[in-house]
């Protein structure tokens, strides 16, 4: 049996296709979180394969982790579903994409470059 992303293969292609369309920037990413995680890693491996923006919440989660080893990732109610501090991490990897991606589309290039385009535009609104 294939892994799950690979399973799903034909819906991430026809979400690609669907996004060049569009004219619109990709980003997926993989929910699940049990180190090591190789389902995550494939999908992960594919979307650079493919040139498609990959939201990496895994470092962030894994940098608190060893921090605080005993934080728990998922709550007690249920094995699906994170605590809120990983699912902040997880929409701050997406949102950190689509900022990098509105820097790009506008002529910059680089995370580095859109960190500081972002700083830029905080600074002038203050």
């Amino acid at each position: 049996s294939l892994p799950i992303p690979e399973a799903q293969l034909d819906i991430f292609l026809k979400l690609n296709k669907l996004s060049k369309e569009m004219n619109a920037k990709l980003i997926i990413s993989w929910t699940e979180y049990t180190p090591p995680n190789s389902r995550y890693q494939w999908l992960k491996n594919w979307a650079e394969e493919n040139e498609i923006e990959f939201a990496d919440w895994h470092k962030k989660v894994d940098i608190i982790k060893k921090a605080i080893p005993d934080l728990p990732v998922h709550n007690p109610h249920s094995a699906v579903h994170y605590r809120s501090w990983v699912n902040y991490l997880i929409a701050q990897s997406f949102a950190e994409s689509i900022a990098l991606n509105e820097h790009t589309t506008t002529g910059f290039s680089g995370r580095e470059d859109a960190r500081s385009a972002e700083a830029d535009t905080l600074r002038a609104r203050q």
